[in-house]
Formats: structure tokens, sequence, C-alpha cells
């Protein structure tokens, strides 16, 4: 579970051994000046296999989800430049936000952006992201 400003991202596994819960920005990436999300997951559902690992992008964020889809982006890239999502059989991102308007030409294209260049489905929803591999 992360959980920053009232919004919660709960990620639900019966064995928290098969999980690499990584804090992006301002640990793993300090570079101010690069866009990223706020948290990543890594989870091995057979174990801790390097053959099958999901990978999960979460942001938790006010209510600029433009902003925090660039940053899910921008993190994906930086990701596979840096070879870490290699062997994965299956990625998500995951934005929770104080507010999400109603959708937008740009949003919707992002998110169809993210899932047909990257193969990462995204999942938006207000103040808490419950979610079970």
């Amino acid at each position: 579970m992360v959980e920053e400003n009232g919004r919660k991202f709960v990620l639900i596994v019966s064995d928290w051994k098969n999980v690499e819960k990584i804090k992006v920005d301002g640990a793993l990436i300090c570079n101010q000046e690069k866009e990223k999300c706020d948290y990543f997951f890594f989870y091995y559902p057979s174990g801790k296999t390097k053959n099958d690992r999901h990978a999960y992008f979460v942001e938790l964020k006010g209510k600029n989800i433009g902003k925090a889809m660039s940053q899910i982006i921008s993190t994906i890239q930086c990701f596979m430049q840096e070879g870490l999502l290699k062997n994965i059989s299956l990625q998500k991102a995951f934005i929770v936000s104080s507010r999400f308007p109603q959708k937008d030409r740009t949003t919707e294209k992002l998110q169809e952006d993210l899932r047909k260049k990257y193969k990462c489905p995204l999942v938006i929803k207000n103040n808490m992201i419950e979610y079970r591999p």
C-alpha cells in the first residue's frame, strides 16, 4: 500500500514476499528535471522467478491527470532504456486522483497510446484504488 495526501493505492496479494515496492520520485530517480511517477511495484505471481513478473506504475495525483499520464509515460521510457522491463508478462498503470474530470479526447488518446505503444492499460480513479492481480 502507498498513500499520499489522502490518495491511496492498495495492491492486494496473498504473499508480500513476492512484491518489490519502489519509491521512484525522489528515490530511484532523483533528477528533479525528469518527470516520473511516484511508485513502482514488481509482482512475482509465481514466486520470485525472473520469467513471470508484473510491473505496476502508480501516480498519486491531485487533479492534473494529463501531468500524471506524462509522468507515467516518462517513467516507462526511462525503465525501458535501463532494461528494467525485461521479462515482464504484464504491466499496468494506475492514477489515483483527488478529482477525476470527465474524459476528454486528450486523456483518451494518452490512455490509448499507453495501451498500444507500451502494452500498459491505465486505471484512473478518485481517492483509492484496490487492485488484486
